[in-house]
C-alpha cells in the first residue's frame, strides 16, 4: 500500500508518494506467489485462475459472451426495465408485514 506524505521542501499542501514494499513488480509477484503457496482454499484458488485467465486473454472477449441467450434476453429486460417498476412504497411494505405476521 502506497503511504503520502507531505514534502515540506516543495509546493505546500502537494503530497508525494512514498514507494511501499511492492515498489518493485518482481515483489508483487513474490508475494502473491507465497501467498497462493500457502493458500488450501481450492475455490480461492479457482477464483484467481479463472480471473487470471479472464484478464490476461488478448480477445475481446465480453463478460456477457458466456451467458445463454436466455439470460442475456433478461439482462437486457432489465436493463430496459423503467427504474422503479417493480418496487413498492414504504407503507405497502409495512403494510403486508403487518398482514403477514398476524396470519
Amino acid at each position: 500500500m502506497p503511504r503520502y506524505i507531505l514534502n515540506e521542501q516543495t509546493i505546500p499542501g502537494k503530497f508525494f508518494i512514498l514507494l511501499s514494499k511492492y515498489c518493485m513488480p518482481n515483489d508483487l509477484k513474490q508475494d502473491l506467489i507465497n501467498k497462493i503457496s500457502n493458500t488450501h482454499d481450492e475455490n480461492l484458488l479457482l477464483l484467481l485462475k479463472e480471473d487470471y485467465e479472464y484478464f490476461t486473454q488478448e480477445t475481446n472477449k465480453d463478460v456477457t459472451d458466456d451467458l445463454s441467450e436466455e439470460d442475456k434476453n433478461e439482462l437486457i429486460n432489465l436493463v430496459k426495465e423503467p427504474f422503479g417498476y417493480d418496487t413498492v412504497s414504504q407503507k405497502q411494505l409495512d403494510e403486508s408485514i403487518r398482514q403477514w405476521r398476524t396470519k
